[in-house]
């Protein structure tokens, strides 16, 4: 792996699966739903 790929990749494992937040008093919750055509291959 290159430095890049490992920095992205750690960041990317430090981050939750969700997150809670509040807006003007109304609650969501923010969930990653994927990102269809990502690859972690670089080209």
């Amino acid at each position: 792996m290159t430095y890049v790929t490992e920095t992205v990749c750690g960041y990317l494992r430090s981050l939750s699966a969700c997150e809670e937040i509040s807006v003007q008093g109304r609650r969501f919750v923010l969930v990653h739903a994927g990102l269809e055509h990502f690859s972690i291959a670089v080209q």
